[in-house]
């Protein structure tokens, strides 16, 4: 059996110092920036640019291509001509476009690695996908530079997930094999977020205004006077990604008063929370991931369940939508008010959005979802879900859906019970 053991004061102190340690030495390692994305930023930015030589760069790329491809297709660019070719995706998306979607697919690789505390990666770079697309339409509307914004949400908390990674190499050398909750190794990363801004800026050469935004996160006013507004933009829409990640469907007035927006943009970015999941979807690449050959012990300790409140039993059908696939059935087990409890064949990754056609219903609806927790229970997976970005006729399905679980559940105790004694 494992040798487990959880944490003490002073295995935190001793952590601590090693990070600090590493930092000094310049021994954590950052990833190199992505070849791609500087292949692109040349042909970009060269006189002779041209869609045939940007749409060759991105053929080098498998994945980037194909991300092109879809996005080009997708619910934020969409026209009423379906897109089939590189060439037409360059002359719809444009330059900068093109340049998010490279950045975006490469850091995923970035942040995607196995690991043992792999589901705070997942968490944060989850987060940044979302705080990218919110900052980036925030900036439009406010008429800042979309470009730049897009890049600062991306990785405004990058400093974070390379915090992470160095922490994890720790791990490995551990024994026994040290645990904590989600949040404590988050703070625990917390940290070393400036010292590890500055070190990430330095090795990639980043731009002033991305730096600054990654030296102080959340807190524009430390920032330059030049780069506030930019920075109060990538802070509203983390905040409002922090949100969605945490409340299945937040109210406008709740996105108002948390993120610092007006009641204008709080509801032009609400609608367009459905397309930045399928975009988000699509980047992070939601096949099930092939079993490392070496299995991979997590150092997070879990909770018995993620979800809250009263849960009803129910007989529902939810089918993951998968691109390019058959939908892959699970069975619902419990409806609680603010999640799902599933069973299916496959594992999805703990802070995965995904999109599953609920089943059973006078109607079927469709929701995006939040991946609380997996476990393995036998052949089969134990998987939690919240809804993610509830609104409109999602939000009403979703709530007749709980209101019939919870009445049918009575229903049924009364019949087995029998009536009340007179």
């Amino acid at each position: 059996m494992k040798d487990v053991s959880r944490l003490t004061d002073a295995d935190i102190v001793r952590l601590e110092r090693a990070i600090s340690a590493s930092i000094a030495a310049d021994r954590v390692q950052v990833p190199p920036f992505p070849a791609i994305v500087v292949k692109l930023q040349t042909v970009l930015a060269s006189a002779d640019a041209s869609t045939n030589k940007i749409a060759a760069t991105i053929q080098s790329d498998p994945v980037l291509s194909a991300e092109v491809l879809r996005a080009a297709n997708s619910a934020l660019y969409r026209s009423d001509q379906a897109i089939s070719s590189l060439q037409q995706a360059v002359v719809r998306l444009g330059g900068r476009v093109i340049m998010e979607i490279a950045c975006a697919v490469t850091f995923n690789k970035l942040a995607g690695k196995s690991g043992p505390l792999e589901p705070l990666r997942a968490g944060l770079w989850r987060d940044a996908l979302v705080t990218a697309h919110l900052a980036a339409r925030l900036g439009h509307l406010r008429r800042l530079d979309v470009g730049e914004l897009f890049i600062a949400g991306l990785l405004h908390n990058f400093s974070a997930v390379v915090g992470i990674s160095h922490i994890e190499g720790l791990l490995n050398a551990a024994q026994p094999e040290l645990m904590l909750s989600a949040e404590e190794w988050s703070v625990l990363a917390g940290r070393f977020v400036s010292d590890l801004a500055a070190l990430v800026s330095s090795k990639w050469s980043l731009p002033a205004l991305v730096t600054d935004i990654m030296l102080h996160p959340l807190d524009p006013l430390r920032t330059d006077i030049g780069h506030r507004e930019a920075a109060k933009v990538v802070t509203s829409a983390a905040l409002m990604a922090d949100l969605l990640g945490r409340s299945p469907s937040p109210a406008l007035d709740e996105l108002v008063k948390t993120s610092a927006l007006s009641p204008d943009e709080a509801q032009a970015l609400y609608e367009i929370i459905p397309a930045i999941a399928e975009a988000v979807i699509a980047v992070t690449d939601m096949r099930p991931a092939a079993a490392p050959k070496k299995p991979v012990a997590q150092r997070i300790t879990l909770k018995p369940t993620k979800l809250t409140g009263s849960s009803y039993p129910c007989a529902l059908k939810a089918l993951r939508q998968v691109k390019g696939s058959e939908p892959v059935a699970y069975e619902v087990d419990l409806v609680l008010m603010d999640g799902l409890v599933l069973h299916g064949p496959t594992a999805l990754k703990e802070h995965s959005l995904n999109r599953f056609i609920i089943e059973g219903g006078e109607e079927p609806l469709d929701v995006f979802v939040n991946v609380l927790m997996t476990v393995a229970d036998g052949k089969t997976f134990r998987v939690e879900v919240a809804p993610f970005g509830l609104k409109g006729a999602a939000r009403n399905g979703w709530y007749a859906l709980f209101q019939k679980a919870r009445e049918l559940h009575e229903a049924t105790s009364k019949s087995v019970t029998g009536p009340a004694p007179r």
